[in-house]
């Protein structure tokens, strides 16, 4: 008998569920639907462990939250037309007992830093499944009785062989190491990459947001002026005009600003000369984050900074249905890391738009 995503679930996915979809599955359960979160979940998995029949049917509404909820998404491809084709069945040839129907949860002792396969089950077609691997990612110490116990780690995959796409649900570093150890189990000859999530929008984090119908809402950059020599001196001459600046409104003595900005164009030379200053005050700093509850776009201090930054990160707020019902959902984009992170607690749905609209595909 095939397993459902259902079947996959974990104590951990249960107590990942918003409250009220726990209290809704204790109703269904005849349990009891008050106490915490942890309660809730404990109260569920007691009832529903070891039952696939009873997990298909109390887990049916979460279903499509279960491996998806906060969440990092990296994307493999390839350039080549069926590079993933028959890649099911070299799981289950390769694998020492078929993950879509035996979940296999390794012994804690027997972990390593080395992502194993553990269980898997079908998408909603055919051609799309999910596999779920475990790993040993530290060790924890009890520092009253002095034993230690590793760390565990559980990462999602989805599998889209028709649109030869792989998507890793974890932070960006072990997905790197996740999709070693997959491609090495499906005998990858066709090289793969990650996807460069903002390629299709020009490198342009702002692009996406409008393909998403969101708004841009929080940025973290960098400047986007290095400048090769930027001395103590120079550092000085900036924060002597930012203080001239706020003496001259105090006293409005235009002659003590004037003397300011003669001695810092001195100190800077050419470089003031030929680079707004504006820029070169941003190339002091290391970091610049603008963040708002609202649409960055259009307020004035972004836009009069905005062309001498750098993104490193973008939150975009965008709106899509989940159960017929629109609801905000807030993504940051890692430019550097080219991952993206599901801040609100994402459905398959909500990762399935982002992903069409990044890989234009319907």
């Amino acid at each position: 008998m095939m397993l459902t995503i259902q079947n996959l679930t974990m104590l951990r996915d249960v107590i990942s569920l918003p409250k009220e979809s726990l209290k809704e599955i204790c109703t269904n359960l005849n349990l009891p639907s008050v106490g915490t979160k942890d309660d809730l979940a404990y109260s569920i998995m007691g009832r529903i462990e070891g039952n696939r029949r009873l997990q298909n049917i109390a887990l049916e509404s979460v279903r499509d939250r279960i491996l998806a909820g906060k969440t990092t998404v990296t994307w493999y491809s390839s350039a080549a037309q069926n590079s993933l084709r028959g890649a099911k069945e070299l799981i289950i040839r390769n694998f020492h007992q078929n993950p879509f129907e035996v979940i296999t949860v390794p012994d804690p002792g027997d972990l390593t830093s080395t992502p194993v396969l553990f269980s898997a089950a079908e998408g909603d077609s055919p051609h799309e499944y999910y596999l779920r691997f475990m790993w040993k990612s530290g060790v924890r110490r009890d520092y009253y009785t002095g034993t230690t116990s590793p760390i565990q780690r559980i990462c999602n995959v989805y599998i889209n062989e028709e649109q030869g796409a792989v998507e890793i649900r974890t932070e960006p570093k072990s997905a790197r190491e996740v999709a070693q150890v997959l491609f090495s189990l499906i005998q990858q000859r066709t090289f793969m990459e990650e996807t460069r999530i903002l390629a299709p929008f020009g490198a342009d984090v702002e692009r996406f947001a409008d393909a998403l119908g969101g708004e841009f809402i929080d940025t973290s950059s960098k400047p986007g002026l290095l400048l090769d020599e930027f001395t103590q001196e120079q550092g000085e001459a900036i924060v002597q005009i930012l203080e001239g600046l706020n003496d001259y409104f105090e006293t409005e003595d235009i002659a003590d600003l004037e003397d300011n900005l003669a001695q810092a164009k001195d100190v800077f030379g050419d470089n003031l000369l030929e680079t707004p200053f504006t820029a070169i005050i941003l190339a002091g700093l290391q970091r610049v984050s603008m963040g708002s509850d609202k649409e960055l776009r259009g307020q004035p201090l972004y836009d009069f900074l905005s062309p001498f930054l750098q993104h490193q990160t973008g939150f975009i707020r965008f709106r899509y249905p989940v159960n017929g019902v629109f609801q905000s959902h807030t993504i940051r984009v890692g430019l550097v890391s080219n991952s993206i992170y599901f801040n609100t607690p994402a459905t398959e749905e909500v990762i399935k738009h982002v992903r069409q609209t990044i890989t234009a595909v319907v």
